[in-house]
């Protein structure tokens, strides 16, 4: 199994995301894998950002040539796990435009969970993908 930390940060008008990927073997044995920021540039929202964070977790994977058994998406915005999931919907046409991209990206792997993680409350690859994304966001 495979965790995938994801963190998207906008900070005065720009935006960056992360991702800090985990293995996670059989006996609890965390393993980091590596950790990826981008910069977003100046036109996302916060949601946006969380989103574009996930889709960059799973094009990471992808590249790796690595196709986990399993593979979790933690994010500690309640808002877009629920987008993923299909517990909520956007009318904004750029979010649909991400989600699409990510339905078309879990297709290509295994198994993939979305999950929700209580930010700042002490895992550290969440608090390391919090700030790689606001490093991001700060250009």
């Amino acid at each position: 199994m495979i965790n995938c930390y994801t963190d998207g940060s906008t900070r005065e008008g720009h935006s960056g995301a992360s991702v800090v990927m985990v293995s996670m073997p059989p006996h609890n044995e965390h393993f980091l894998i590596g950790v990826v920021g981008y910069y977003m540039g100046e036109e996302s929202s916060p949601i946006m950002a969380e989103l574009y964070a996930m889709k960059l977790a799973l094009c990471e994977i992808i590249s790796l040539d690595s196709n986990p058994r399993h593979l979790r998406i933690c994010s500690d915005c309640q808002s877009a796990v629920d987008l993923v999931i299909g517990n909520s919907t956007s009318d904004i046409d750029r979010i649909n435009d991400i989600l699409e991209e990510i339905d078309e990206l879990v297709e290509k792997l295994i198994k993939v969970e979305f999950q929700w993680v209580r930010g700042h409350n002490g895992n550290q690859y969440n608090e390391i993908a919090d700030s790689v994304a606001y490093s991001c966001a700060q250009g």
